[in-house]
C-alpha cells in the first residue's frame, strides 16, 4: 500500500503549483515524501527478513528439541509407554504444527523477494537450515517402528 501511495503521490503531486500572485516550487516536498517513503518501505522490508531469520532460528531448534525428545532410549516399560505417547505426538501434532511454521515463514521470504527486496545470505542460510527438517515425518515413522523393537527388548 506504501509503494502504491508513493506512485500516486507522485502522480498527483506537481512539482509546481501556481496561483495568482506567486508560484510554490514543490519538487524537494515531493523528493522528501519519495526518500521517506522508500525508507519506510526498506525498514519494513528488513524487518520481515531479521524476523523471518529470527523465527527460522527458533524453528530449528523446536525439531532439535523434538527429535532429541523421541530419539531417547527407554529403559524401561514406563520410560517405553512415554516416548510412545511422545513419538506419536509429534507425529500427529508437533510435525504438522512445525511444518505450518516453516510454510508461513517462507511465504514471508517470498513477500520479500516478490516485492524486489534484496535478500541477503543469512536469510537463504537460515531458510536452508529450516528446510532442512521437511523430511523429518520419515524419521518419525522409522522411530514408531524402531520402538516396537525396544518393546520386545523390555518385555
Amino acid at each position: 500500500r506504501l509503494r502504491n501511495a508513493m506512485d500516486e503521490c507522485a502522480r498527483l503531486c506537481p512539482p509546481e503549483v501556481r496561483t495568482q500572485m506567486m508560484r510554490i516550487d514543490a519538487l524537494e516536498v515531493n523528493e522528501k515524501l519519495q526518500k521517506c517513503g522508500q525508507e519506510c518501505v526498506s525498514k519494513l522490508m528488513k524487518g520481515i527478513s531479521t524476523r523471518s531469520q529470527e523465527r527460522c532460528s527458533r524453528l530449528v531448534k523446536s525439531f532439535e528439541n523434538l527429535h532429541k525428545r523421541i530419539m531417547a532410549k527407554p529403559m524401561n516399560e514406563e520410560q517405553l509407554v512415554d516416548l510412545e505417547a511422545a513419538v506419536e505426538s509429534a507425529q500427529a501434532l508437533d510435525f504438522p504444527r512445525l511444518l505450518e511454521e516453516y510454510e508461513d515463514i517462507k511465504a514471508w521470504m517470498f513477500l520479500d523477494f516478490d516485492l524486489d527486496f534484496l535478500l541477503d545470505s543469512a536469510d537463504y542460510d537460515a531458510m536452508w537450515a529450516a528446510s532442512q527438517w521437511k523430511g523429518y515425518a520419515a524419521q518419525i515413522s522409522d522411530r514408531l517402528d524402531a520402538l516396537s523393537s525396544d518393546r520386545m527388548r523390555i518385555e
